[in-house]
């Protein structure tokens, strides 16, 4: 762990040094001149870039293209960072007048902390929508905090399951943290939205909610908390129509990550040991339906057809545990 640290470390300084090499070059030729520096990729935990290149030119200008970004599942091709002047100094990167083009076109400035490994960007997309990041080592990994102020709803419609109405209006805002330890902490209010689907059988409008929840690791199980509140808007879901009321909802409760992790481990046993049994079901006869019927029988009486034959009365004597010991 302390070489991989020592080689991000001296990868940083080296591409810090090489910036202030350049900015330097071009400076002190007093001309018009235009260097590139290509990088293959960077990738992060959920996060990766490919195919960057910059180029600086002359007076500080900076263009930076990346061919794709993916975070989580989600890609974006073509992207290209615009910065009219980039300020190399000794401890501290930054563009204060930036442009960056991800299908639309961004007002961007950001500001790297050498010294300290902080990052701060601001996004303002629209007038009156401000996002902020800010990114900072931790104990344990990194922190990050997005502040956001005049947020457009229809900006998170697209990582929403498509099969959900769309979101058509509304403005939200809020703070959002994520702690290197696992510590995650939302609490965000929307205001006037509005969706709807094609049939128009779901549809809501001038809805506002607060949203708070928080979730951090206890030990090897994982503590959470969440509150809901409904204080104005209309929603009809047919055949339903609800009106907002002051309506509040919370739950909390804990993970025990060993216990989860099992049973899926569990379920998934239990899913192969049906499909063995619908395989070697399939290979007594070359009819489909008839293979499906034994199969659908043979995992019933695997499931539950020994404890209930365990149940006879006439085995309670004690054969009934090894009866039901033969089941699943």
């Amino acid at each position: 762990m302390r070489v991989a640290a020592l080689a991000t470390a001296g990868r940083r300084y080296v591409i810090a040094a090489t910036l202030l090499l350049l900015t330097a070059g071009l400076a002190v030729t007093g001309r018009t001149q235009q260097l590139s520096l290509t990088v293959d990729d960077l990738t992060g935990a959920g996060f990766s870039a490919r195919d960057i290149q910059i180029v600086f030119a002359g007076g500080g200008a900076t263009t930076v293209d990346i061919g794709t970004v993916t975070i989580g599942t989600r890609s974006w091709k073509n992207i290209k960072l615009d910065c009219k002047v980039l300020r190399l100094e000794r401890l501290r990167i930054a563009c204060d007048d930036g442009v960056i083009a991800v299908g639309e076109k961004i007002p961007l400035s950001f500001s790297y902390q050498t010294d300290k490994r902080v990052l701060d960007v601001v996004l303002k997309p629209a007038p009156g929508e401000t996002w902020q990041l800010n990114l900072r080592p931790a104990k344990r990994g990194n922190d990050l905090s997005i502040c956001i102020d005049g947020g457009r709803v229809q900006r998170i419609a697209a990582w929403l399951p498509p099969d959900l109405p769309k979101l058509n209006a509304g403005v939200f805002g809020g703070v959002i943290d994520y702690g290197g330890d696992g510590r995650i902490a939302v609490k965000l209010t929307a205001h006037d939205v509005g969706f709807a689907d094609a049939t128009g059988l779901h549809a809501g409008e001038k809805i506002t909610v607060t949203l708070d929840g928080r979730a951090e690791p206890a030990g090897e199980d994982l503590q959470w908390s969440v509150a809901l509140a409904w204080s104005a808007g209309e929603v009809f879901w047919q055949p339903l129509y609800l009106k907002a009321a002051n309506q509040q909802l919370s739950a909390e409760g804990g993970m025990d990550m060993g216990a989860t992790i099992g049973s899926y481990i569990g379920l998934f046993f239990l899913a192969s040991v049906f499909t063995a049994i619908g395989i070697c079901c399939s290979s007594f006869t070359s009819n489909a339906v008839v293979a499906f019927i034994l199969s659908a029988f043979a995992c019933f009486i695997l499931y539950s057809g020994f404890n209930a034959i365990s149940r006879i009365p006439a085995l309670e004597a004690g054969a009934d545990y090894y009866v039901e010991m033969l089941g699943i």
